[in-house]
């Protein structure tokens, strides 16, 4: 318990050290109803829709699927009150219904300090960009494989973010649940003291703190260091070996000239990540787990509001036993319509992309080709 308790020093620290009279909010926001002075009420609605079609060929199983569907389907809406309160809610409409996926309530201590709390996203490895900025068609594997083996597939939690944010470092640090499942046996702690038990019988405290940094120093333009690290005590069931939930440290590191799509002529990307899960006995001595993932990007523009780009990585499930280690080309290329007319990249765009499962020589590789179109709105 004395990393939670360090952390926690750091939020009291931090929220005096730092709060100090807070400039006005940009006016640029529609604005549903307005009063005077600090009290004044803004509603931002918006939200996402990625379309595919996508064709897809499984080696081992000499299977192939062609067809179109909804990758993403996401409705937003922001509220802030005066300068310093916010309220955001995310809603997720790609399966058979539409459900929340994320919200927050949000508190500026300053212009460099908040407070965040909700089902959040936060301290993430940078590999989990936000959904409309993937470089590619998805996401690395290995921080696909990281969300599903941790606090779980959508890498959103229950907890406390604090956000410094400096010209040019960013620092999160966030103590959450560990488990961002919706249950109320796993990560949705909200009993009463009543009748049926305060706990409903379940004994449990192992919780989970993440830092991660981001810094962009003056001498190299457009370059962005940073990393993650993390403690996780709450044993879910994400990170079961044999139905035996285990605590693990996470950590890792990112290199970013041009972090975001189209930003540059030329850009590259490089991201390094792992997890440490604790040992446990098994049959013939323990078992160890040592989860690891790299990824490599380049991109170029060829032609104006278009982009080219080439991704290898290596996902390796577990570096400390004869696990195989899995190698993932992704070829593609993007156009934004948006740009054209001097928006946003990501507002819309159209992203081809060929991704193949790298095989043996003995083992023919499995692939897929998929084309998505997408919209911020």
């Amino acid at each position: 318990m004395a990393v939670y308790r360090i952390f926690l020093l750091i939020l009291l620290a931090l929220g005096p050290a730092l709060a100090r009279p807070h400039k006005a909010l940009s006016q640029s926001a529609p604005t549903a109803s307005t009063s005077a002075g600090r009290d004044r009420f803004t509603l931002t609605l918006g939200g996402t829709a990625q379309i595919r079609a996508s064709y897809a060929h499984d080696a081992p199983l000499s299977a192939d699927r062609l067809g179109f569907g909804i990758r993403r389907l996401r409705l937003r809406l922001k509220t802030s009150l005066g300068e310093r309160f916010a309220f955001f809610v995310q809603g997720e409409g790609a399966g058979s219904g539409l459900s929340i996926l994320g919200f927050s309530v949000e508190y500026r201590l300053s212009p460099l300090l908040s407070l965040r709390a909700g089902r959040i996203v936060s301290a993430l490895p940078a590999a989990m960009t936000g959904h409309t900025h993937i470089d590619a068609i998805d996401r690395t594997v290995g921080v696909g494989e990281w969300a599903h083996r941790t606090i779980g597939a959508d890498a959103h939690d229950f907890g406390l973010e604090a956000r410094l944010t400096l010209p040019r470092l960013q620092l999160q640090a966030f103590l959450h649940n560990g488990d961002g499942n919706w249950s109320r046996a796993r990560g949705n702690f909200r009993e009463d003291v009543g009748v049926g038990g305060a706990t409903q019988g379940i004994d449990r405290t192992g919780l989970a703190a993440t830092l991660a940094v981001a810094y962009t120093p003056s001498l190299v333009r457009n370059l962005e260091v940073g990393g993650i690290l993390g403690v996780n005590g709450s044993r879910n069931p994400n990170t079961a070996y044999q139905e035996v939930g285990r605590a693990y440290t996470t950590y890792g590191v990112h290199c970013y000239w041009g972090a975001l799509p189209g930003s540059l002529p030329l850009r590259l990307k490089a991201d390094f990540l792992a997890v440490q899960y604790e040992t446990l006995p098994a049959e013939g001595g323990t078992y160890r787990q040592h989860m690891q993932g790299l990824s490599l990007l380049a991109a170029g523009r060829l032609l104006p509001a278009s982009e080219v780009f080439v991704r290898y990585e290596t996902f390796t499930p577990n570096r400390d036993q004869a696990e195989a280690r899995h190698a993932f080309l992704t070829l593609g290329a993007s156009f934004s319509p948006s740009a054209l007319r001097g928006l946003s990249y990501d507002r819309e765009r159209i992203t081809l992309a060929w991704t193949s499962r790298l095989g043996s020589t003995a083992q023919a590789p499995s692939y897929g080709l998929v084309l998505q179109v997408q919209v911020v709105f």
